[in-house]
């Protein structure tokens, strides 16, 4: 006696390279007989079989056979794909789903007497869900969009060679060798501090210890941390005013001291004497924007700003480092 089959199929590729998703489709069938009668309770065998359609014809690339059992409804689900299937021939996994130059059929057959004769219950061509679809677009835009972009800017059109490690070049990510790339240069710091006077209503940034002079370019970094003993021997301490703490930098040496983030320093106040630190980093660079500094010569170090109505003449010492790379 033929029957016949009638199925939906529901079908979702994963084409993310992560091992928590699996590369498998849902499947979904009735098996009914020539009377349209559900097959109900009953285990057979289904052989499926997956090709390539193109200009020049079809071409088989994938099959497996499954034995399912049939619910009272005559349903079975499987997974194609994933392991438990027998039989099978060519490779589900290196299917290339991003060729759309093609299409997929499927092909599904039926042995219902387990007696390895399958009868072929038709093909159909395999197509997108709505949300395949979407992925599919986002990912057009993105292979257009990180071929000449890295965190929003531009990449190099350079092409890069083995070992390469890119770096910003204040306009560009830029493939650059290990050996001819810049070095990372650390300068350490330490000494005891002098008295600082307080600044007023408008208190400027000024250096304590020991400095360094130093000349970057476009595309560098600059790092550091700092610890330091602040103090006044002032009743009350710095109470009706506050302090600030930052590295600093000071262009060609003679320009304002600056603190490297103007926004984002700390502001403090101290009774007595106590350790206060800080940290911070910038980036070099040939245009002038927000957390980029200029390329060029500096004066770095440890810089404070009093804005308190007294004098910090209770200080001991700081110590800390800059990295430049």
């Amino acid at each position: 006696m033929k029957h016949l089959f009638f199925a939906s199929v529901l079908s979702l590729v994963a084409f993310i390279a992560n091992a928590q998703v699996p590369k498998a489709i849902n499947y979904q069938a009735v098996a009914r007989n020539s009377s349209g009668q559900a097959l109900a309770n009953q285990t057979m065998k289904v052989r499926i079989g997956l090709s390539e359609i193109n200009a020049s014809g079809a071409t088989s690339y994938y099959s497996e056979t499954r034995t399912v059992t049939t619910n009272a409804l005559g349903l079975f689900n499987i997974q194609i794909g994933s392991a438990g299937a027998s039989n099978v021939t060519g490779s589900f996994n290196n299917t290339n789903w991003l060729n759309n130059t093609v299409s997929h059929n499927m092909n599904v057959e039926l042995d219902i007497n387990n007696n390895n004769n399958f009868v072929s219950m038709g093909s159909q061509e395999l197509v997108s869900v709505p949300y395949a679809l979407a992925a599919d677009k986002a990912n057009t835009a993105n292979i257009a969009s990180s071929a000449n972009s890295l965190q929003y800017n531009a990449v190099s059109s350079n092409t890069p060679q083995n070992g390469d490690l890119l770096r910003w070049d204040g306009t560009e990510w830029t493939p650059t060798a290990v050996s001819t790339g810049p070095s990372i240069q650390t300068y350490n710091f330490f000494g005891s501090i002098g008295s600082v006077a307080p600044g007023g209503a408008t208190p400027a940034w000024a250096f304590i210890g020991s400095t360094q002079t130093v000349t970057v370019t476009p595309g560098q970094t600059l790092n550091g941390a700092f610890n330091a003993a602040l103090g006044t021997t002032t009743a009350g301490g710095t109470a009706n005013g506050y302090l600030s703490l930052c590295i600093c930098v000071q262009k060609d040496g003679t320009g304002p001291v600056t603190p490297i983030y103007p926004s984002a320093y700390a502001e403090f106040s101290i009774t007595g004497r106590a350790s206060t630190s800080c940290a911070g980093t910038v980036r070099f660079s040939t245009v002038a924007q927000t957390g980029v500094l200029l390329a060029g010569t500096y004066k770095i170090g440890l810089g404070i700003r009093n804005g308190s109505t007294v004098q910090l003449n209770n200080n001991d010492f700081m110590n800390g480092y800059i990295m430049i790379y």
